[in-house]
């Protein structure tokens, strides 16, 4: 994936389905070690480029069309795979059909559960979209949380999946740079629950939560009970952030979310989930990016004719597009390890985040350029979303980490 060898496209939409991509009619049906597939998708972007597709099939009927849809990874290579260009009415040839006719593909290559497809698949596509609209709202704090508390099977999650509580997500410390099993904070066992003591820093929207899930090493001295300060700032992308600084704060012994001295998988499970919903947020950050970029270079005139009539302008643009698509298939293949062992999960995981920092910040650094004196003006949406690919880079680990992290893993593997 990091050599660009591989190529990966989306295979969701469908002919008659419009925009219900819940309507599947695609099959896979399981033959011994393999699924068979049969059927047909459309509006596939660069698939004549691609040698890898994730597509979307139904596995089993049911009542409600989301359910019995699988996600499945396949390679155009095999037999029975046919693409067809679809060429638009300005004569360009992006988007195709593919043709799928007993195409036999690994039941091993299954990401995550049989049947459970369309919830991956919305998980992808709904904070594309969040990033195509720098939305700046407590969605990755809850997503964590949220993640931790049902891994954890706290009735708390509940409340969190109904929208009825905003949880915030405070694990990381000053110091502690992204390394996930550096915890200072302290929780000390007491007679009726717990005493925490600590410093927790950039606590995404810790001012607007109801709660805070605050991860603490169960171990050392405990201090008088005082209470929670909660320093808030702004962040450069125009969040909120805050210092929570428990101090001998006095809890109930249920507070206690898992079990004493063996949070850190569920911290470590969450956190992985964070990082892939921030990886998805950049790809739809990165895409309207390149979409007003284009804009602007097929109407900015200089000299009496459009500036990305530019030879140099055309290539810079093009390596942007080739850049974007691979960090896509970072993402997606990042997405499909997330069922499978701790160490590649997490090592993929690695993969996309250092893919998306790097890629972010060449898009967004190219966009301002592209865009000349306009693109340092605050007025211009492009430095919004600039502000917040740079931002994205640096929440859960930056491009550093996450490539040492890709290296130690691999070393350990």
């Amino acid at each position: 994936m990091l050599r660009g060898d591989d190529w990966w496209c989306q295979g969701y939409s469908e002919p008659g389905a419009g925009s219900d991509l819940a309507n599947i009619k695609t099959t896979a049906v399981r033959d011994g070690d393999d699924y068979v597939i049969n059927g047909q998708k459309t509006w596939t972007t660069l698939a004549q480029h691609a040698n890898m597709m994730f597509v979307l099939v139904r596995t089993e009927r049911s009542e409600k069309r989301q359910d019995g849809i699988s996600f499945l990874p396949v390679d155009l290579n095999t037999p029975g795979v046919e693409v067809r260009p679809i060429i638009t009415l300005d004569g360009d040839h992006e988007i195709n059909e593919v043709f799928f006719t007993d195409v036999r593909t690994p039941a091993s290559n299954l990401v995550a559960e049989e049947n459970k497809g369309w919830t991956y698949a919305k998980y992808l596509l709904t904070y594309e979209a969040l990033g195509a609209g720098v939305v700046a709202e407590p969605v990755l704090s809850v997503l964590m949380s949220g993640r931790a508390l049902a891994l954890a099977n706290k009735p708390l999650r509940e409340s969190v999946a109904g929208g009825d509580a905003i949880v915030a997500f405070a694990h990381e410390e000053p110091g502690s740079r992204w390394d996930l099993a550096h915890v200072e904070t302290r929780a000390t066992a007491m007679a009726t629950g717990w005493s925490l003591t600590g410093v927790k820093a950039v606590v995404a929207n810790a001012e607007a939560a109801d709660r805070i899930l605050v991860s603490a090493r169960t171990a050392g001295e405990a201090d008088d009970p005082k209470g929670v300060s909660v320093r808030g700032y702004r962040l450069i992308d125009g969040g909120r952030a805050a210092e929570v600084i428990p101090d001998g704060v006095a809890l109930p012994a249920d507070a206690l979310v898992g079990a004493r001295d063996g949070a850190f998988p569920v911290i470590e499970a969450a956190v992985g989930f964070g990082v892939l919903a921030l990886c998805a947020e950049a790809l739809g950050a990165m895409e309207t990016l390149k979409s007003t970029t284009l804009d602007y270079l097929r109407t900015r005139v200089q000299f009496g004719t459009p500036i990305g009539t530019n030879q140099a302008l055309q290539h810079r643009m093009a390596n942007l597009l080739i850049d974007i698509e691979q960090a896509r298939s970072a993402v997606i293949y990042a997405a499909a390890a997330m069922g499978r062992d701790r160490t590649e999960r997490e090592r993929t995981l690695a993969a996309a985040k250092y893919t998306i920092g790097a890629t972010g910040a060449k898009v967004a650094e190219e966009a301002i350029q592209f865009h000349g004196g306009i693109g340092m003006t605050e007025e211009l949406p492009a430095t919004q979303f600039a502000r917040r690919l740079m931002m994205i880079d640096h929440q859960l680990g930056d491009t550093d980490h996450h490539l040492q992290r890709f290296i130690d893993l691999g070393r350990a593997a």
